[in-house]
Parts: C-alpha cells; structure tokens; sequence
C-alpha cells in the first residue's frame, strides 16, 4: 500500500509539472493569438520595402533609359515623391514621373541630342558661357582709341582685361569659364585685382 501511495504521489508531481507547462504554453498561444505582435509588424514593413524596392528598380530603369546619372538616381528618386501604392510598379506612371524629373531637375541628366528636350541644351550653355565674357565687355571687340590715347571714361573696369574687379571675382560663371583663365592668372600675378 505504501509503494502504491509513494507510485500515485509522484503521478501526481508530475502531472501538475506538466499542467504547469501546459499553462505557460496556453498562456503564451493565447497572447499570440489575441494581440498583434512584432512579427505580424515585422511583416507589413518587409513587405513594404520589398514593395518599394520593386518601384525603386522599375524607376531606376525607366530613367537610365533617359540618361540620368547614376549617382544621381537616389536624389531623382527622393524629389520626385513618388509613393508605391499597388505591389507591382506602374510602367506608365513611373515613365511620365521621369518625363516631369528630365525638364525640373536637368542637371542629373546627361544631356540630350534633342535641344526641345529639358531646359538646358547645348545652346543655351554656350550662350551663358558667352555672356560671362561679354558682360565685362571682354569679347566686345577692339574699342577705338580715344583721341590722342588718353584714358578713355571706360579704361580700369576690367572690360579690357587689365583688371580683374570684385565683381567679376564674385562672378562663378568667370571665374569658372575656361578661356578667363589667362586673365585671371595674369592679373593675379600682376597685381592687378580691384
């Protein structure tokens, strides 16, 4: 009777052993069950950016094929706003977000042989490169000589390229163009800054 006592009490042990665990077990389903939990969180977002992924290399893509840099796709990617909606990228709306990005924000594509295409073509840079030599009348051509060469009202203001003035220091798109280089540097060496 004794061992038979002794028998039944472990049984015993061990069934509230295992009850216990079932418990924490049943707790712990329960939990998973009734509350949203990280991993259904974790989900929505991988799918999310898989999602934005897909739009982000259909993008990249339509906008190689219009000759944007490729250092610039990111920043092409971030102004143009775009938010992925369905999860596969739409082609068409995709293409004219590149379209409006190739006439605002030029300057990270390379540029097109078609001069009706984007803002700045060919043209107008070389007309802008002209203009910052003609504004200080360096390519005005040969002025005539006052009268018996005294100091004409225009001499020392740097439009004849004895001086270089603050003014046109200040000026990037003089200081950057290539054939001003001579000026600059004689001047510089010269002394010749006002």
């Amino acid at each position: 009777m004794i061992t038979q006592l002794e028998k039944i009490t472990g049984e015993r042990d061990e069934f509230r052993d295992a009850h216990e665990t079932i418990s924490i077990e049943r707790d712990d389903l329960q939990a998973r069950v009734t509350a949203p939990d990280a991993q259904a969180a974790r989900i929505a977002e991988l799918e999310s950016a898989i999602r934005d992924r897909r739009h982000y290399d259909k993008f990249a893509e339509l906008a190689k094929g219009a000759k944007a840099k490729d250092a610039a796709l990111k920043h092409l990617w971030q102004v143009s706003g775009y938010k992925a909606e369905a999860d596969e990228p739409d082609e068409k709306a995709l293409g004219k977000l590149v379209e409006d990005l190739r006439k605002s924000a030029d300057y990270a594509f390379e540029p097109s042989d078609n001069a009706d295409f984007g803002m700045r073509n060919a043209e107008s840079k070389i007309q802008n490169r002209q203009s910052s030599r003609t504004k200080y009348g360096l390519e005005t051509g040969a002025a005539p000589e006052p009268a018996g060469g005294g100091r004409s009202t225009e001499r020392n203001k740097g439009g004849d390229g004895t001086i270089v003035t603050a003014e046109m220091r200040a000026d990037p798109r003089f200081m950057l163009d290539p054939r001003n280089r001579e000026i600059i540097t004689a001047a510089a060496k010269e002394g010749r800054f006002r």
